[in-house]
């Protein structure tokens, strides 16, 4: 290439504009492209959850393959920063997972599954513990419901008083923050089980934890799980914040007939 001096050192300028301007087009390409910051995984006992923190809103879909038994999740417009490597896959039905870039921009995670799943996926926006998510569950295949009321019922006769303690949030659902940013979560939690020792050192009752550790389980899911253990009372433990701390008493909430939502 042959270069021509400009009085005053143009040329100079301009190699020197043109390179930066080159560098910025590089940067721009990269820039407007989402980044997952991070992933976690939670492990509940019919589902195993995978949040991936997004730096902004994405467009994704989840669909199956098989030969071998895979579940793909494909991201638009998203690099991965996060670490694969770390997950703790022990106890879930996920045996590897990994990730490719496709289509040079597009983002694809693949799950190898050991065992067949049902798979939800949803996206989260920001709130003020967490930005925006992306959340896959993967409930597992094997689970049973109650279906007939003979089954309810059986033979048994007199039985123990069934109760059902939920205790509320969960996983990457902290609930309030109290003080020293103690979680709601851990606080309903253990109170869940105090209760838990109670009701079952009352002859002719019996209780039943629907949350039993740090996990978070969707709502519809928690009435679930209640009629599947043949609940006849239904708890939620909730612990609310308030910006005073003389705040005394409880919160009541008037039964909705279309339900709570998430």
């Amino acid at each position: 290439m042959k270069i021509t001096r400009l009085p005053g050192g143009a040329v100079f300028v301009l190699v020197a504009f043109l390179a930066a301007t080159g560098l910025q087009f590089t940067w721009a390409a990269r820039a407007d492209a989402a980044t997952i910051k991070s992933i976690r995984l939670w492990r509940a006992p019919d589902h195993t959850r995978f949040v991936f923190d997004l730096s902004e809103p994405v467009e994704h879909k989840v669909f199956p393959l098989s030969s071998p038994s895979r579940l793909v999740i494909d991201v638009q417009d998203t690099q991965l920063l996060a670490g694969l490597a770390q997950l703790d896959l022990a106890k879930t039905p996920v045996s590897a997972i990994r990730s490719a870039v496709k289509d040079k921009r597009n983002l694809r995670i693949v799950l190898d599954l050991r065992e067949s799943v049902k798979p939800r996926s949803f996206a989260l926006s920001k709130n003020e513990q967490y930005g925006h998510r992306l959340v896959v569950d993967l409930y597992d295949a094997k689970t049973e419901t109650v279906k007939t009321l003979e089954d309810l019922v059986g033979d048994q006769g007199r039985r123990d008083i069934v109760i059902a303690i939920d205790a509320g949030h969960g996983g990457e659902d902290p609930g309030a923050l109290g003080p020293r940013r103690i979680m709601e979560k851990h606080v309903v939690l253990a109170i869940s089980r105090e209760l838990k020792r109670i009701i079952d050192a009352t002859p002719g009752y019996r209780a039943t934890l629907l949350r039993s550790g740090d996990y978070y389980i969707p709502l519809r899911r928690r009435t679930e799980l209640a009629r599947e253990r043949r609940a006849d009372l239904f708890i939620s433990i909730h612990a609310d914040a308030f910006h005073k701390a003389s705040a005394r008493g409880a919160s009541v909430f008037a039964l909705s007939s279309r339900g709570a939502t998430s």
